[in-house]
């Protein structure tokens, strides 16, 4: 038995003398025969080393005095976290004699760099980005809908969203050479409150405005202004070309050529009716009423009327140097004719001193009434003057015979 107790002895104090050994002259090969601070475990290998433990209350440490740390397997981490202390992170790979940074995460503000070695926003690429979508096409995806970009066949790169619209805060601006095109649908351009304000039939390619079906090259609904160059377009007054149609009947359509600082005019046709008109101060968008000329469609023409009754009806004075009027269907040269029964004058002094007028010349309340025909007035008057003629005839037959038979009386 004390033999026993002395062997166990002996091998307890020949073990606490190889630990002693190790932990005092560090690991060396494939034997562990030395020390480190605070107790942590250190390991040399080929003239390197690898110390590992707790350095302090918070902190677990890997130190080593080669240039990288090799892993064969993938690193798991418990908590999904890796911390840096007083540094960058950064990922790279090497074969040992060269380096290339893949990704840097800086210390200083998180911002994250690919290819990158200072980058400057939270995400900062050098390079391409591929997505899952067809064709290695992104999707962007948040709480409110998603962004697709890039190209996902041969002809097109895409943007496709589930939301209603696409948003720009910016011009759109086009290479040389570069279009604005639609497929397989007409091409539409709008606004947020009233939709659609231009449309280019995909088929014919005629251009609508305020129309979603043109019917010509260009149709526009509603109104339309033109300046010249160099001048500003403020109002309907100092634009050069106003063409509207205020009436929601569709009638009053005109053409207005305003002028600042001058009388505009305008062409159309008249409110409520078929009539075609020039006139004045057409200068808004108002119904065309009171224009200075006006043609209907039989052709009839009023000046200083819409609604003339006769070729030409004029409501005011005319002035001419010379008027002729042709194609007279009767002259009263018959009064000159032998059978013709000229009136005596005792008549004629009958007729006016009951009706105050000539036979066969309007009255006064008649012209006021039906108005006066120049051409009838003219030929009447034109009878008159030859009956007068024939009057002044007789008399001076019977001047002449009453001379005669003086002379004789007196002899």
């Amino acid at each position: 038995m004390k033999t026993k107790k002395l062997g166990i002895l002996c091998a307890t104090l020949l073990l606490s003398a190889i630990i002693s050994t190790v932990f005092s002259q560090g690991l060396t090969g494939d034997s562990i025969n030395g020390y480190s601070l605070n107790g942590n475990l250190k390991i040399k290998s080929a003239g390197t080393y690898m110390n590992f433990g707790v350095t302090e209350a918070n902190v677990a440490a890997f130190a080593t005095s080669a240039s990288f740390y090799g892993f064969d397997k993938p690193i798991m981490l418990e908590n999904g976290l890796i911390y840096t202390y007083n540094s960058n992170i950064t990922f790279a790979t090497t074969n040992f004699a060269h380096s290339i940074e893949l990704m840097k995460i800086l210390i200083s503000n998180g911002n994250v760099g690919i290819g990158v070695p200072l980058p400057l926003t939270k995400l900062h690429i050098n390079g391409s980005i591929r997505g899952n979508l067809i064709g290695g096409a992104l999707k962007v995806e948040t709480t409110s809908g998603y962004l697709e970009l890039g190209p996902q066949d041969a002809y097109f790169s895409h943007f496709n969203t589930d939301r209603p619209y696409f948003k720009f805060n910016k011009t759109i601006l086009l290479d040389a050479g570069a279009k604005i095109g639609s497929y397989n649908s007409s091409l539409s351009l709008g606004t947020d409150i009233a939709g659609e304000r231009l449309v280019i039939d995909r088929a014919s390619g005629k251009i609508g405005i305020g129309t979603a079906v043109p019917n010509q090259t260009l149709s526009v609904v509603g109104n339309m202004s033109i300046s010249p160059l160099n001048t500003t377009l403020t109002t309907y007054g100092s634009s050069s070309l106003l063409i509207t149609r205020p009436a929601t009947d569709g009638s009053g359509q005109y053409i207005s050529m305003p002028r600042v600082g001058t009388t505009p005019w305008s062409i159309g046709t008249v409110y409520n009716t078929s009539n075609f008109a020039i006139g004045t101060s057409r200068t808004n968008d108002v119904d065309f009423t009171n224009p200075s000329f006006v043609m209907t469609p039989d052709g009839k023409v009023g000046i200083g009327t819409v609604n003339p009754q006769y070729a030409l009806d004029v409501k005011g004075t005319i002035r001419a140097t010379e008027i002729k009027v042709v194609s007279i269907d009767s002259i009263p040269d018959y009064v000159f004719e032998p059978d013709y029964q000229l009136q005596t004058l005792s008549d004629v002094d009958t007729f006016i001193q009951s009706n105050k007028h000539l036979p066969n010349i309007p009255s006064a309340a008649e012209i006021k009434e039906n108005g006066l025909s120049l051409v009838d007035m003219q030929v009447k008057l034109l009878k008159k003057v030859e009956e007068l003629t024939l009057y002044a005839i007789d008399q001076q037959k019977r001047i002449e015979q009453l001379e005669k038979l003086l002379v004789k009386s007196n002899k």
